[in-house]
């Protein structure tokens, strides 16, 4: 039997971070938790992720730029994990900043069940 998907669910925002974990653990995945983008940045170097679910506006460090540090990261095991942007920004208006990062693509809060899947289990967007 093969291991749970490990996710890194990253967002200063408990209810925002409730909500996520609620869906992916319908889906029996292992998921870890950071409430900033350093906390998010450290997880990442010590652990291996599938996918990190990342929201952009953060205190101590953004989305943004844990991303940008994550694909900095030497391990390619880690700086090539695939990591979606949470966000109630525009994405004609921030998307290519987002790409720019490092992003793998982005959901827009707030979203369903559907919509968290359907970026989850599709094809990259950025």
């Amino acid at each position: 039997m093969s291991a749970s998907p490990r996710v890194l669910v990253a967002d200063d925002n408990a209810m925002n971070q409730e909500v996520i974990v609620e869906f992916l653990e319908l889906e029996d995945y292992d998921i870890d938790q950071a409430s900033d983008g350093q906390e998010a940045l450290d997880m990442v170097k010590a652990n291996d992720y599938d996918l990190v679910m990342m929201d952009i506006m953060m205190p101590v460090m953004d989305g943004v730029m844990a991303t940008r540090k994550i694909r900095e990261l030497p391990e390619p095991a880690k700086n090539s994990v695939r990591i979606i942007a949470v966000t109630a920004k525009v994405a004609r208006d921030n998307a290519h900043i987002w790409k720019e990062a490092g992003f793998n693509g982005y959901i827009i809060k707030p979203f369903d069940e559907e919509e968290l899947w359907s970026v989850i289990n599709g094809e990259d967007q950025l």
